[in-house]
């Protein structure tokens, strides 16, 4: 099987549908944030290497409408170059690849210019969506119903602000290696998540 390509074809964003080209019209913003940086994807000589095709497309996508991930460092900073000369900056503190069971991923991100930190998620609409309680939770349901209507593949990103405390609690479980179930109860409704965006993504083989 060799991958032609990728295309997002729609997205929802706050309750309502956009084509793909209205990317090139989005400001930086957590849409924007969990697109570049939730994901596990090392650059090499300027291509994006990943195990997984849906995160390379993703990138590919972002990078096409001015938003491209220059790489991480050994230090673990990730840049992100907006338009041509604005670059932003994260350390990545920690990351929860994907998996069968959970059907999603996370990171968490600090944001270097203004020490904010960052949990960022993607995953199945299954996943994510339970366990958002703010946002346009009912509008966003039916936009996935509509998409998967059309034989679409979905997936649904959200984001959370956590306080030093929070995140404290995920240091204090990484040395006691007990990471999942930390990132379990980070992914569940008690987090409360602010709900983002969803979007769907539809490839040719």
């Amino acid at each position: 099987m060799i991958l032609k390509f990728w295309f997002l074809q729609t997205y929802s964003r706050e309750g309502r549908v956009y084509p793909k080209e209205y990317l090139a019209m989005e400001s930086w913003n957590e849409f924007m944030m969990i697109m570049t940086l939730c994901h596990s994807v090392q650059v090499h000589e300027d291509h994006f290497v990943a195990s997984s095709p849906d995160e390379k497309a993703l990138l590919d996508i972002c990078k096409q409408f001015g938003f491209t991930f220059l790489g991480q460092s050994p230090n673990n900073e990730m840049q992100i170059q907006i338009g041509e000369t604005e670059i932003k900056s994260f350390i990545k503190l920690n990351e929860l690849e994907f998996d069968s069971f959970r059907k999603c991923m996370s990171v968490i991100v600090k944001d270097c210019q203004s020490g904010q930190i960052h949990m960022l998620s993607k995953g199945a609409e299954m996943a994510i969506l339970p366990n958002c309680v703010s946002g346009p939770i009912e509008q966003t349901e039916k936009d996935v119903d509509a998409f998967a209507s059309q034989g679409l593949r979905t997936l649904v990103l959200c984001h959370k602000e956590l306080s030093q405390e929070q995140y404290d609690q995920v240091s204090l479980a990484c040395v006691a290696n007990i990471t999942t179930s930390i990132y379990n109860m980070l992914e569940s409704s008690s987090s409360k998540f602010t709900f983002k965006i969803c979007f769907s993504m539809e490839y040719v083989i």
